[in-house]
This record gives C-alpha cells, structure tokens and sequence, in this order.
C-alpha cells in the first residue's frame, strides 16, 4: 500500500469553505426554500394555518427564507412565527396529555443513559440542579427503565414528575397563545421522522399538525402513523439511491442539520413573563446569532447564494441549479476524497436533549486507545464515508466508502459496457487467473508474485469481478510486470468468484490454468517445477498438482500489508485422496495448477456457490482424474486474521458464516451427483460415514 497523506500543509481556508458552499449547497437550499413558500403559503391562504419555525432550526430557516423572498421578489409569507421547542421540550409539554407518549420517546433517546444523567438533563436549565445520591436504589437503572422510575415513589421520580406536570402546564398555555384562532400549524425544520410533530399530534389533536421539512427518511422502527403529514421538500427516502441523488443526505445528514443549527442551546423550558406570557428564557441566545463568513462560512456561503440568485430564479430555473448541485453533492457525500471531507472538518452536532456533548463530524484518523481501529472510528463516526476517507488511501477507500452507502461502480456513470471477452493471439502454456474487486494494494502484489516467476510462458487473466477499473489499471501501470502478458477482463457487474473464475478463463488459451487469488503469493518457482512435473513422464498419470503451501498471517494497516507470521499450511499432506478431500478441502487454489482439459470436462467451476466453490470443484476433479504433490512450500495462503478483518479478510474469515452453511451443501451435491452416475460409488462413500 502506498502511505497515505491526507493534506500534508494544507489548510482549507474560510474562504474556500465559502465558495463550496456557495456553489454546492446554496442551489439546493434555494429550491427547497422555493417548494417551502409555495407549499407554507397554499397552508395559509387555504387552511386556516399558521406556519410555524420549529426552532432551533427554524430560526435559520426563516432567516434563509427571508433572504430567498427579497432575491426572487416573491410575496412573503402572512403568519409566520418562531415556535420555541425542541423534542425534549414537546415531551415535557405532553406529558400530562399523553404521559405514555411522552416517555417513549425519552426513553428510546436516554435508552443507554444512568437515570442519574436523565434527571440531571431534565433539570440542565435549573441554577441549582438536583441534589442526587448516588446510592440511591432508585437511580440505578437506565433510561429504558424510565416508565417504571417515574412510577415510582422515589424523590428523584417526584422531583421530574413535578417539572413535567409544571412545563406541560406553561405549554398548553403557549400552544393556545400561539394557535388559538387557527385549525392548524405546520412545522417548518430540518426533519426527518416528525418525532415532535408526531408527539404533538397524540397530546394535542384540538390542531391539525403538519410538517414541511428539509427532508423525510425513516428506520425499520419508526413510527409512521402520520407520514402522509409529514412532507420531505428537498427528498423523501429511507435509503441513499444514485437515481435520486438529493437521497445522498441520508449518508451525512448532519451537514444540513449544522448547517440550519444557530449559536445558543436548544429550548429545554419555558416561564410566564411578567407580563404574563408563556416564554422561553432561552431564546435569547439563538436570536443572537449572528454568523460571519470567518467563522462560519458554510451557511455564509449559503447566504451569499440567495442574495445573487442567478437570473433564473423561477422555479424551474432553481430545479434545474439544484439538480446540477445535487449530483456533485451526492459524489461527495458518498464517495469524498480527503481533501473534500477537509471543507466539513469543523463540523459538528450539538446531543440536545439536556446533554452538553458536541460531536464532530469525523474523527481524527489516529488512535483514541488501545483498542481503536480504522473500522471502529469509521463505525463511530457521523459521516463513515468520509472517515474512510481520511483512514486510508482513495484506493482503498472507495471500495469501502461504496460498500458504506450501498452502491456499485457505476453509481455515478451511465456505462453501458459489455464485458471484454479478449482473447490473446499466442497459445502459453499457462493460464493465470486472478479475481479481483477493489482490493489495487493486493493486486500489485499479485501481480508481482507472477511476473517475478522463473517461468516466463503464461498469460495472466485479471478479471475485475464489478469493482472499478481505473484502480486495477493503475495498478498494472505501476507494477514492474510484463504488460504484454496480462489479459483485462471487465466483468462489468459482480458475478461471484466461480463465474468470474469460469469468465477469466473461457478469455484464454493454455494447455494448464491455475487460479492465483488477488490476495495470495508465489515462491518464484512455482510455476516452473509444477509444470515440470505435468509435463514430465511421471506427471502424465495426473490432471493436476499442488505445492505445499505457508500460511501467511497479515493485517491491513494504513500504510501497508503487515505480515506478522509465517507457518506451514497443513504440512501433513502427502498424497491427495478422495476420501480425505470429501471430509474437508485441504488446499487452496493458489497451490493447485492443473491441465485445462479437466476443466472443460467438468464443465468448469459450479457457478451456484458463494463459497467453497474450489472444494467442490475439486471433489469433482478427483473423481475424474489424480492430484499429485510437490513437497516443497511453493505457495504463500495470506489470511487477514489480525486487525480490520470484516473489510479486508478474506472469505475463510470474513465469511465463515457462508463457509459454515455451505459446507454441508457442497457435500450433499457432491454426493448426489455421484448417485445420478453410480449407486456404487455412493453407497461407498456413506458407508464410511464421510456424508
């Protein structure tokens, strides 16, 4: 592997996160803030609405809203207001109307928390918090256990239930200043389930709730009983889909979240004014928020879109910005280099719910403990693909970052190619056939293993089995092989290790073929003593023969392939027997070359299996012809054992699932087929009790 360096020296400036953000997001934020005064000002005029900004988004929102207004010279709206909430705002203010709906949704948010830290969050605006014992047996639990807290009878229980009953009294009051002429309110945030609106609609159906959000996705779980309410403007999906790339916000949504979220903490509370009316003490600081472009340029830029609109501001001039803007944004959420993950390195998301933590949008690329890993940051990370990005090399990042979000090479092409099926002029001797995917750093040391054969008459058949082919050709570029003697096939889409076996080797021509995994390696004379031996009188009485081989233990690190030990690979193996072969596949592929003839009478590999496909090709294989063996270590077995295992381990580990549940197939196959030609030689083989 090539070392990595993110951005040795440099540093994204305020300006230049400006200008991203100006081109990028200000598009899509102005057709959304177009669909959201249409949609607000119909609510209006025909639905005796008012629409009200869920704060602390919506403080934002409107802001944005009101520059849009102004710039395309459209009617303002006729009743908007600021609503001062937050989700654990609506759950105290629904407690006495709807007490079960109201803990539900804390203890789904506190699901993990002490109950200590839950009545702490609970009572974050209080100047003299709660004094709380820790010994006391009614704190022991988590927050998953809040319905049986509250129904208890300790103080900590009285104390929350107290507060609850004393802020769903000043909310009532609130939602009755604020609506008490109208039949309805629509929301206006961010998004994405309608968790408050949803809350809301339960404790309060004197109203008709609504929302118009940035967008709309939901979980396995969630709770969809007024989804037909709830109005993602910019997207509605529940998964990241190329064809609609403004979907590409599911993969990092907190970047409209930050960006929409002013200074000052989100409402936890409310109080009665002098004057009487129900307030939010804490709305003060979110007014105040002033954003400058050194600072915080991202929604600067944004701004600076809005007030130049470009000529077009109709709305299907504004749809057509905003296409162009998504299509680049979904590439970079999905699929960002490092220097792109850079404009969003000052990111980050506030926890709410009474808690204080702040939360980056990625993480350092270095190890917080001993136990951190590559994976583990990317696991823990907001944006994974982006924390990819900045874990390893774009070579390697991109098979990853594709598997984060769920899509194939050509997610961002509209390639219709077929598969090259070419076929070299010259007969070698040898066919080489290696599979590979996203995996370039394995490759080049594939490849090296090949070219640095003392036998020089083969042909080396890489497929690419669906990954991307610039990746596979840089790596032929830089590696120090013959050229000359590798044949590309583009497999176009995933076909699984035994079809791209078959494919690979139906583009060649040889009189023998062995299949060179893009993970495992040669000893320099592998190829010469196993034809030798082929080839030579004794070699005739057998379809084909394997080395010894060495079992090489590896770990994937940033910078590169770690071999920390090697130790022989079923060193017992003298002879290669059916029945042995039959309890359990004893060799890899990588030590095993045989004449190509035994593999058009077999009809080649069984295309059916995920895995284990080798062993069952070489049950079949010895039932037609011997196997002999070269006691010399030729063949190098790698295993990713150690480290990220899960992103780069081969199948053996990777997938010992599959290997566990196709083990008794490939048998009963085996088995089957053996009957459909001789009841004999089945009934030998149960006998011995191998099936």
């Amino acid at each position: 592997m090539v070392a990595k360096k993110i951005s040795e020296g440099e540093v994204i400036t305020p300006e230049q996160r400006f200008e991203f953000a100006r081109r990028n997001l200000g598009p899509v934020v102005a057709h959304f803030l177009s669909r959201l005064l249409s949609y607000a000002s119909s609510f209006e005029e025909e639905y005796n609405g008012r629409v009200l900004f869920a704060s602390r988004a919506g403080v934002r929102i409107k802001r944005a809203l009101d520059v849009f207004t102004k710039s395309a010279k459209r009617a303002p709206l006729k009743t908007p207001e600021t609503f001062w909430i937050s989700r654990l705002m609506v759950a105290k203010g629904a407690w006495t109307s709807a007490p079960t709906a109201a803990v539900a949704v804390l203890a789904k948010e506190f699901h993990y928390t002490p109950l200590p830290d839950f009545v702490r969050a609970m009572f974050r605006f209080a100047t003299t918090p709660p004094n709380l014992k820790a010994d006391d047996p009614a704190l022991q639990g988590f927050g998953k256990d809040l319905p049986q807290f509250l129904e208890g009878k300790s103080q900590p229980a009285n104390l929350v239930r107290t507060l609850f009953a004393h802020q769903s009294d000043l909310f009532e009051q609130y939602l009755n200043e604020l609506l008490g002429q109208y039949d309805r309110a629509l929301l206006v945030d961010t998004g994405w389930q309608g968790t408050a609106q949803t809350l809301l609609s339960t404790a309060f159906p004197r109203w008709e709730w609504w929302g118009a959000y940035f967008g709309r996705f939901g979980f396995q779980d969630s709770d969809r009983t007024n989804w037909d309410r709830i109005i993602g403007l910019a997207f509605e999906a529940d998964r990241f889909d190329p064809a609609k790339p403004e979907s590409c916000i599911l993969l990092n949504r907190h970047v409209v979240e930050s960006l929409f979220e002013p200074a000052g903490r989100s409402v936890e509370w409310l109080a009665k004014s002098e004057g009487g009316q129900i307030v939010a003490p804490d709305s003060a600081t979110i007014l105040s928020d002033r954003p400058v472009k050194s600072t915080d340029p991202i929604f600067c830029g944004v701004l600076s879109y809005l007030e130049d609109l470009p000529d077009g501001s109709a709305p299907a001039a504004l749809q057509l910005a905003a296409s162009e803007a998504w299509r680049r944004l979904a590439k970079i959420m999905a699929m960002p280099s490092a220097r792109e993950v850079r404009f969003f390195e000052n990111v980050s998301r506030s926890a709410d719910f009474g808690r204080e933590t702040i939360v980056s949008l990625t993480l350092p690329p270095v190890a917080r403990d001993a136990s951190d890993t590559p994976e583990r940051r990317i696991s823990d990370s907001l944006w994974p693909c982006g924390q990819a990005a900045l874990e390893y090399p774009g070579e390697v990042a991109e098979p990853i970052q594709r598997r984060l979000a769920g899509i194939g090479r050509n997610a961002f092409s509209a390639s219709t190619t077929q598969p090259e099926t070419k076929v070299l002029a010259d007969k070698p001797r040898v066919a080489v056939i290696t599979r590979t995917m996203d995996r370039p750093s394995f490759l080049k040391r594939a490849l090296s293993s090949v070219s640095s054969q003392t036998f020089k008459d083969y042909v080396h058949v890489v497929i690419n089995d669906g990954g991307a082919n610039g990746p596979i050709e840089n790596a032929i570029r830089s590696t120090n092989c013959d050229q000359s003697r590798i044949c590309l096939v583009d497999a176009i889409e995933n076909r699984g290790m035994e079809a791209a076996s078959n494919l690979a080797i139906r583009c060649s021509e040889s009189e023998y073929i062995v299949v060179h995994d893009d993970d495992d390696s040669w000893e320099p004379s592998f190829l010469e003593k196993t034809v030798r031996f082929l080839s030579s009188s004794s070699g005739k009485l057998y379809g084909g023969v394997i080395t010894k081989s060495t079992y090489c233990s590896e770990e994937i690190t940033p910078t590169e392939i770690v071999v920390h030990a090697r130790t022989p690979y079923n060193d017992w193996v003298e002879n290669v027997h059916l029945m042995e072969m039959a309890i359990g596949n004893f060799f890899p592929p990588i030590a095993f070359l045989y004449r190509r003839a035994l593999w058009e009478k077999l009809g080649g590999y069984d295309e059916r299996y995920p895995v284990l496909g080798d062993w069952d090709f070489n049950l079949r294989f010895l039932v037609e012809a011997d196997i002999a063996v070269i006691p010399d270590a030729l063949a190098n077995y790698h295993h990713r054992d150690r480290g990220d295992v899960m992103s780069f381990g081969n199948s053996v580990i990777a997938a010992r699932d599959k290997h566990l549940e196709f083990a008794s197939i490939v048998r009963n196959n085996f088995v089957r087929r053996m009957a459909a030609n001789s009841q004999t030689a089945a009934g030998t083989l149960a006998g011995l009790g191998l099936f």
